[in-house]
C-alpha cells in the first residue's frame, strides 16, 4: 500500500486516531503520520547516495526493510509502532552523517556532548493520551536519556565513534518523542486504567527469574540477551513511575523472551479466548496477532496476550507472596 492510501485506512480507528467527539484532532494526526512517513522515505532515499561512516551501509538496508514493513501494515496502530525503529534509526544515520567529524577524537565529541546536553537535561511533564502514544513517548525518552548519559563514557572507554554511535541513538530517540508529543497534542486518555505499578513489578520478577533460569541452563547461548535488555528498559520505566512504557517495554520481554528461548505456550486454547482491556495498547497487540508471520503471531496469542489480560486481573493474597530479589546482570551499556 501506497503512502498517498495511508488517511483512508486510518480513519475511525480506536482509540488513538477516532473520528467521534475529535474528529478534528483524528484528522490533524493522520495528516502528521503521513508527513512522517513521507520525510523517513525520503531521508531513506538521500542516504542512500550519502557516504556514511564505514560499517554503516548495511543498517540503511535493515531501516528500509523495517520501513516497509510499517508501510505494509493494516492496523494504523501497528504502523505507527512499526515505524518507531526505522524513524530513529534514519535519524540515527543523519546525525552520523552530519557530525561524523566528532568521532575523530575524545575532544570533539565532548564538545558536542556538551552542546547537546541542555536537550536532554530538561524535566520532563507528563502528557495524556491513548495509552500506546504515552507508552512510546516514555520509551523513546527513556532511551534518550539513558543513550546520551552513557555515551560521552562510552567514547572515553572504547572509542571516540562507539560514543558517537550512543550520541546519535540518543538524538534519534529525542527527535521520534518529539513526534509522538505531537500526536499527543490535544489528546485525551483512555476510560481504561492502566495496570497497577505492584502487579507490573509482579510480572517483572516472574520473567527476570524465568530469564534468569534459561542464561543459566545454558550460558553460551547469547539468546537471552537481547531479553535481558528489553527487562531493563522495563525496570528503568517502571522505577520512574512510567507505567504505559513500563507495561509495552514488558511485552516485549515477553515477546523476546518466547521467540529467543522457543519457550511458547504449547497449547493454544490453553487460556482461552483473551480480551484484553479496551485499550490503544491491547489494540496493537491485538493487531500483531492477526498481521505478524505466523510464528510471532502464535507467541502474541498464546503468550504476550495472555500475560496483557493478567495485569488488570485483580491481585489475591496468593500473589502478593513476596519473590527473592532477582538481578539480571547481562547488559553493561544500554540495550546492547
Amino acid at each position: 500500500m501506497r503512502i498517498g492510501h495511508f488517511a483512508a485506512v486510518v480513519m475511525c480507528v480506536v482509540p488513538i486516531l477516532s473520528c467521534g467527539a475529535n474528529r478534528a484532532a483524528g484528522v490533524s494526526i493522520d495528516s502528521r503520520l503521513n508527513k512522517e512517513f513521507d520525510r523517513v522515505e525520503q531521508s531513506l532515499h538521500q542516504l542512500e547516495s550519502t557516504k556514511l561512516p564505514e560499517g554503516l551501509q548495511g543498517l540503511l538496508k535493515t531501516h528500509q526493510a523495517s520501513f516497509n514493513e510499517a508501510k505494509n501494515a493494516k492496523s494504523p496502530l501497528l504502523r505507527l509502532y512499526r515505524l518507531r525503529n526505522s524513524d530513529i534509526g534514519v535519524s540515527t544515520l543523519q546525525f552520523l552523517a552530519a557530525q561524523k567529524a566528532a568521532g575523530e577524537n575524545v575532544a570533539s565529541l565532548e564538545s558536542l556532548w556538551k552542546s547537546r546536553q541542555p536537550a536532554f537535561d530538561g524535566a520532563e511533564k507528563d502528557m495524556p493520551g491513548p495509552a500506546m502514544l504515552v507508552a512510546l513517548r516514555q520509551a523513546a525518552g527513556n532511551r534518550a536519556r539513558k543513550f546520551f548519559y552513557a555515551s560521552l563514557p562510552y567514547g572515553k572507554t572504547a572509542s571516540p565513534f562507539s560514543g558517537l554511535y550512543y550520541l546519535a541513538e540518543a538524538e534519534g530517540n529525542l527527535r521520534f518523542r518529539g513526534f509522538v508529543e505531537s500526536l499527543l497534542a490535544g489528546q485525551e486518555s483512555e476510560q481504561s486504567r492502566p495496570p497497577g505499578a505492584e502487579t507490573l513489578a509482579q510480572a517483572l520478577e516472574h520473567l527476570e527469574t524465568r530469564t534468569l533460569q534459561a542464561f543459566e541452563d545454558d550460558p553460551v547461548v547469547p539468546a537471552t540477551i537481547p531479553v535481558s535488555s528489553r527487562l531493563k528498559e522495563t525496570r528503568e520505566l517502571l522505577d520512574q513511575n512510567e507505567i504505559e512504557g513500563a507495561t509495552l517495554a514488558l511485552l516485549e520481554s515477553q515477546l523476546e523472551f518466547s521467540r529467543q528461548t522457543k519457550n511458547v505456550s504449547a497449547d493454544p486454547a490453553a487460556t482461552g479466548e483473551v480480551k484484553p482491556a479496551e485499550s490503544s495498547l491491547g489494540e496493537l497487540i491485538s493487531a500483531m496477532a492477526r498481521e505478524d508471520e505466523p510464528q510471532t503471531a502464535r507467541i502474541i496469542r498464546n503468550d504476550v496476550q495472555p500475560l496483557y489480560a493478567s495485569l488488570f486481573v485483580a491481585t489475591t493474597a496468593a500473589h502478593k507472596t513476596k519473590s527473592s530479589p532477582v538481578t539480571v546482570t547481562l547488559v553493561r551499556w544500554p540495550y546492547t
